[in-house]
Order: structure tokens, then C-alpha cells, then sequence
């Protein structure tokens, strides 16, 4: 094989897996923004990600001829590509591999689910990863040669990491072992200066942090103090709870890791590190193993997959070796296994990642935005901000709308003047614990809630006109890459859940929503259509059956037609959901009346006393 093509035939397949998936839409998660900060030039939440910044800003002005959304994700395309390609030649030179080899650990790397969605994805890991393959690379030349300029180099890079992402930090242990065992060549004083040069290229860029806050969405930067706190991240790592033991992050870590090797990947890595000496074998511990167990700690990281692919980087490496091990084995198995691993890594993955035509994201902003013309809408998800921030900014939609986040101002504090400022006001969720404004009300809107001024309620259909339903959402499912957080007092509790669970739940809300508004007529065909609409919630979702505003509402509506069996037991169903005082009590009554109907004389007035001792229970509050 000619030489170019070690690097040149990953870097083709991982543009060409990317350019028969990539879309022209905002992503899940935080994507949105990105695609803001990159248009607006506006700091992004910490560290900033200031270097991405100006890369990827710099990138859309070379491509000012394509489409914006288009050409940020491009940029990921591009850097994967080259992450990739730099993989394949780190893979023949530090293993002394054949180029067929390397070129197979590289194609192989660029097919991992992971590795293949940060390549369509408008974030910093495509980045970071390039980076990190360049710091891969740099150090295996400078363990051959021991020349100071590979050293220098390396050390830059590893401070460039940082810049890329925040996690190289991890990767300290495998640096500080890599200076040990070259303090010879390096010495003490060569090993402080390329320090001071890895801490500048990892600060340099974030420099421009108070250049770039000019607003309130992710905090401005006011002192040095702010600085520092921004840079590290304080707002996620300061969360009380934020680390710990979760036993689905461990869980999730196993099934990513499968996803991005598969049986033959995996096989061949494996075989691989049969090949290691025990020096190289420390040193790859050192490397993956703090990068592995922080990530999975870090449990208020809602991507834990990206930030394990650092962590895997040595293990693909490691392919190439066990491909030209295999060919040792038994002649012919080297294509023989590639083509393998790469047939069963497109077709097991390719479907999943395809982005074209995916517009759910774009929905689920959209579904926040349907609001009155002028409105104030108060959000507190990074899905909802990014993507109605992205759908604002990016793609010039509901500009008249002011979106606020929930987390930089103080929502009892601003509800007054909000309220009587005369625009419409709408939260994504309203702290229970924060008191409403004399006169006002909360009222659905969808999947959303209008604060209003009291008087006669009546339903706007506008709020739930939309194109889509959540039975339209459930077979388009995919992986569980996304997570679900949920805040108790017990700390913070984790599950995996498919990113399109996000707009199925929203979707649900608004039904749920809808239902209950239906209940505010208190009309037969009012308590008919809240049935059929709370039942249509149970039919697409069973698992709503322990949801109380499905649960509750329910009950009312089949009181109201006169369903009495069915009433009572989801009335006994609300009082194991943990209901408010107020909801249980009302609970208790609705199910003494129905004892009192049913000549239960005795069981109506223990509910009524359970609900006579609730309101006391709120009267002295």
C-alpha cells in the first residue's frame, strides 16, 4: 500500500459514513447551544469551550456557501475524520503494524457508534478527539526518538486538550508517567517549562471568556473569581451529588463499549494487548483507566458515552496489532475479519445514526414556542433553551418570543413586575414552592403553563394544535445514549432513556394537560373527552399509570360520568402516588362521597376524617 493511505483511507470512510448521515438539523441535548454560540459568538455554559469557538467559527467562513447548521457539523466531520486517520498512523508506527492493519483499526474506529455520531454531532468532542489522537500520536513518536522538539510538541498538545475539553485533565496520570519515564531525556527543568507551556495552551484561549459573556444565559464574568469558577466547570461539579455510584452508569459504560468495538473489535483489541509489554501495558492503565472510572462517576454527565472515547483510544490502537496477529494465525484472516467488522459495525449502527429528515428536535422546540405573539417563556431544560434558542437564533423563528433561562434570574422575585408588565408569561415548570402573584393563576398550554389572571377558564385549542402525537414519537426510538435525572432528597437518581423520550414525555404532558383541562367545564361532555384523552395517555404510555396527572384527573372524569367502580380505584391509585396534601385530601373526599353512594357508612367517614386532618394539616401552613 502507498504510504498516504494509512491516513487517507480512514479519513475517506469517516467522511463518507458521515456524509450518508449527517443532517442539516439541531441535535439533542445541548447541541443547540453550540449552533448558537458558533453563529452568535456568545460564551457557551463551562469552561466556554472558547477554542471551539474560534475554530468552528472560523470553519463556517470558509464554508459560507453551505448551509450553517450544516457546515458546524461538517466541522465535526472533518475533525473525526481526522482523529480517525491520525489513529491509523499512531497504530502502524508506535505497533510496527502493516498499513493493511492500520488502515482497518482506523476504518474500524471511525464506524464506532460513538465515535460516528460525534462526527454528525454540532458539539466540541469531534475536536477533542482530533486533539487527543494528535497527543496519542506525538507521545509514541517521542517515545522512539526522544527528541525534545516531540516532547515540546506533546506538551502543547496535552494543554491544547484541556482547551478542546475540560476531561483531558484526566489524563494527567499517563502524562506524569510518560515525563517519569523519559525524566532522563526531558530533565526537571525541560519537564517545567513544557508544563508552564501546557498550562498556557490550555488557558490561553479561555482568556477571551469575558470578551465573550455578554449576557445573562450561562452567567456573565464579572471577577476573577468568576473566572475561575467558570473554568472549572463549577456550576455541574459544585452540585451536591453530582458524583457517586450508579449502578445503570456502569451498566451503560459495558453496552457503549460493546457498540463501539462489536465481536470483532473487540476480539482483536483484546488479542492486541496480548502483544504488550508490561511497560506499555502500565502505561495504557494509566491512560484509560482514570478517563473510564471519573466519566462513570460523574453521573450528572449526561454523555457519558463521549467522554469514554478518549478511554478507548489505546484499545483501537490495539486493533491493529491483533488484525496482523489473526493474519500470523491463519493466512487471509486480516481482510477476512475487516470486512467483517466493518459490515456488521454499518449495518448495526448506520440506521441509528441517520439525521437526515430527523426533525424531533426542531419539534420539541417548536412545541415550547407555541406561545401568544410577545410572550415571556421561562425554560429550565437544556433541551428546551438549546433548541428554542437555536430555532430563535439560528433559524430566525418566533423571534418575537423572550426566552428566559430559569436557572439566571430569580423567578419569584421577577413574577411580579413579569405579571404586570401585560405580556403573556409562560414556564416550562413552575416551582411549586414559589407563590403566585395576587389575582393570578396558572393555567395549561400545551405541554407548557400560562400565568393568567383569574377568571372565567376556558380551553384554547391553540396550545394543542401540533402536527405531532406521542404515538407518532415511540417507533422512532433509538438507543438509550440519553440520560434521565431526577432531584429528591436522596440525591441525584439516573436512568439511561432515548433522547426522543424527551418530546414522547412532553408530548404526554401536554395530554395529560389537556385532560385535566377538559375537567374545568364540569360538564358530562367535559368528564367524557378528559376520559378519552387520559385514557389515550395510558393506552400509548401504561407506565402513566403512576403518574398522578394522569392518575387523579382521571378518576374525576370517571366520577363525573358516573363510573363509580373505576373511579374509586384510581382514587385509591392517587393516594399511593405521594400526592400534595392538597390532592389527598381531595382524594379522600371524592372516595367518601362514593362510600356514602355505595352505603359504606363507616369507611366514608374514615375518608372523610383523612381529608377534614389534610386540611387542617394545609391551614396550618
Amino acid at each position: 500500500m502507498r504510504r498516504w493511505s494509512v491516513p487517507g483511507l480512514p479519513f475517506c470512510v469517516s467522511l463518507a459514513l458521515s456524509a450518508a448521515t449527517v443532517g442539516k438539523g439541531v441535535g439533542w441535548q445541548d447541541s443547540g447551544f453550540f449552533l448558537v454560540g458558533v453563529h452568535e459568538m456568545s460564551l457557551l455554559h463551562p469552561p466556554g469551550f472558547v477554542l471551539y469557538l474560534l475554530l468552528c467559527k472560523a470553519w463556517t467562513w470558509l464554508l459560507f456557501f453551505v448551509d450553517f447548521t450544516l457546515a458546524v457539523h461538517l466541522f465535526s466531520s472533518v475533525c473525526a475524520a481526522g482523529a480517525a486517520a491520525t489513529l491509523a498512523v499512531t497504530a502502524r508506527d508506535a505497533f510496527k503494524t502493516s498499513d493493511r492493519a492500520a488502515v482497518l483499526a482506523g476504518c474500524l474506529t471511525a464506524a464506532g457508534y460513538t465515535f460516528w455520531a460525534s462526527a454528525i454531532y454540532a458539539k466540541g468532542y469531534a475536536l477533542y478527539f482530533l486533539v487527543v489522537a494528535l497527543l496519542l500520536h506525538r507521545l509514541a513518536r517521542a517515545d522512539e526518538s526522544g527528541k525534545p522538539r516531540d516532547f515540546t510538541i506533546a506538551a502543547a498538545l496535552a494543554g491544547i486538550a484541556w482547551a478542546a475539553h475540560p476531561s483531558a485533565a484526566l489524563l494527567a496520570p499517563a502524562l506524569l508517567l510518560f515525563a517519569w519515564n523519559h525524566r532522563a531525556a526531558i530533565g526537571w527543568k525541560g519537564l517545567g517549562w513544557r508544563a508552564a507551556l501546557a498550562a498556557g495552551c490550555a488557558l490561553g484561549p479561555s482568556l477571551l471568556i469575558p470578551v465573550f459573556a455578554q449576557d445573562d444565559l450561562f452567567g456573565r464574568v464579572r471577577t476573577f473569581g468568576d473566572f475561575v469558577r467558570y473554568l472549572r466547570g463549577g456550576r455541574f461539579t459544585d452540585l451536591p451529588g453530582a458524583f457517586g455510584f450508579a449502578p445503570t452508569r456502569w451498566t451503560s459504560a459495558g453496552l457503549f463499549t460493546w457498540e463501539e468495538f462489536l465481536g470483532v473489535g473487540l476480539a482483536m483489541a483484546i488479542l492486541g494487548a496480548l502483544t504488550l509489554d508490561r511497560r506499555r501495558a502500565l502505561w495504557i492503565a494509566a491512560w484509560s483507566a482514570p478517563v473510564a472510572l471519573v466519566a462513570v462517576l460523574f453521573k450528572i454527565e449526561g454523555q457519558l458515552d463521549f467522554w469514554l472515547v478518549p478511554a478507548w483510544m489505546p484499545f483501537q490502537l490495539l486493533v491493529a496489532p491483533g488484525l496482523l496477529r489473526a493474519e500470523r494465525f491463519r493466512r487471509g484472516a486480516m481482510p477476512v475479519l475487516g470486512a467483517a467488522a466493518m459490515l456488521w459495525a454499518v449495518a448495526a449502527n448506520g440506521r441509528d445514526l441517520v439525521q437526515r429528515g430527523n426533525d424531533l428536535p426542531e419539534q420539541f422546540g417548536r412545541l415550547h414556542l407555541q406561545v401568544n405573539p410577545g410572550a415571556i417563556l421561562v425554560l429550565d431544560s437544556d433541551d428546551a433553551l438549546a433548541t428554542c434558542l437555536y430555532l430563535q437564533k439560528v433559524k430566525g423563528e418566533r423571534i418575537d418570543v423572550a426566552v428566559v433561562n430559569a436557572a439566571r434570574v430569580d423567578v419569584a422575585s421577577a413574577l411580579v413586575p413579569w405579571s404586570r408588565s401585560g405580556r403573556f408569561l409562560y414556564f416550562e415548570s413552575l416551582p411549586s414552592s414559589v407563590r403566585l402573584p395576587a389575582g393570578t393563576t396558572t393555567q395549561p398550554a400545551g405541554a407548557i403553563e400560562e400565568l393568567l389572571r383569574k377568571g372565567p377558564e376556558h380551553l384554547n385549542p391553540f396550545y394543542w394544535d401540533t402536527p405531532l402525537r406521542a404515538a407518532d414519537v415511540r417507533p422512532r426510538f433509538r438507543r438509550n445514549r440519553g440520560q434521565h435525572v431526577t432531584f429528591s432528597r436522596d440525591g441525584i437518581e439516573v436512568e439511561p432513556e432515548p433522547y426522543e423520550q424527551r418530546l414522547f414525555g412532553v408530548l404526554l404532558r401536554a395530554q395529560e394537560h389537556l385532560g385535566s383541562a377538559y375537567l374545568v367545564a364540569r360538564t358530562p361532555e367535559g368528564h367524557r373527552r378528559a376520559a378519552e384523552t387520559l385514557e389515550a395517555v395510558l393506552a400509548t404510555e401504561p407506565s402513566m399509570e403512576r403518574s398522578l396527572k394522569t392518575v387523579y384527573p382521571l378518576a374525576q372524569a370517571y366520577l363525573g360520568m358516573g363510573r363509580i367502580d373505576r373511579a374509586e380505584t384510581l382514587f385509591r391509585k392517587t393516594l399511593t402516588l405521594s400526592p400534595s396534601p392538597r390532592v389527598e385530601a381531595n382524594a379522600a373526599d371524592f372516595l367518601a362521597q362514593i362510600c356514602d353512594r355505595t352505603g359504606r357508612a363507616a369507611e366514608a367517614l374514615r375518608w372523610r376524617s383523612q381529608a377534614t386532618a389534610r386540611r387542617m394539616d394545609l391551614d396550618r401552613r
